[in-house]
């Protein structure tokens, strides 16, 4: 597979629920939001790496986590941050990929379970 723009092959991160996602190329909106952030868990002060939560993230988020039930349009908590940040970087240990990873292929499945208009 190729991107549009540099003609490159594009990598792709495989996950059992998520399925095959395409790595954003580094122009576009997606990637420019979340550069500011560095690839590693950890900031130096010790705190998991911040993650975009949107109504996309949390429609996989109710989809892929047993009991979890959360409001996608409504203002989430910081303790529902919390268990968000925890559910994604220990999925992005596992994958052995960036937390950015998993937040962009949490927001594909969601936009994928968009309500019908």
């Amino acid at each position: 597979m190729t991107d549009h723009l540099s003609r490159e092959p594009v990598p792709l991160v495989r996950h059992r629920h998520l399925g095959p996602h395409r790595q954003p190329h580094p122009t576009t909106t997606h990637t420019k939001t979340i550069t500011r952030t560095a690839n590693s868990l950890i900031t130096p002060s010790g705190q998991l790496r911040p993650l975009i939560l949107d109504q996309n993230v949390v429609k996989a988020l109710n989809a892929l986590v047993p009991d979890l039930a959360w409001d996608p349009g409504g203002r989430w908590t910081s303790s529902q941050y919390a268990v968000y940040l925890d559910h994604a970087h220990s999925w992005a240990e596992g994958w052995r990929a960036a937390p950015d990873v998993v937040e962009r292929a949490l927001f594909e499945f969601g936009k994928s379970r968009a309500s019908p208009p």
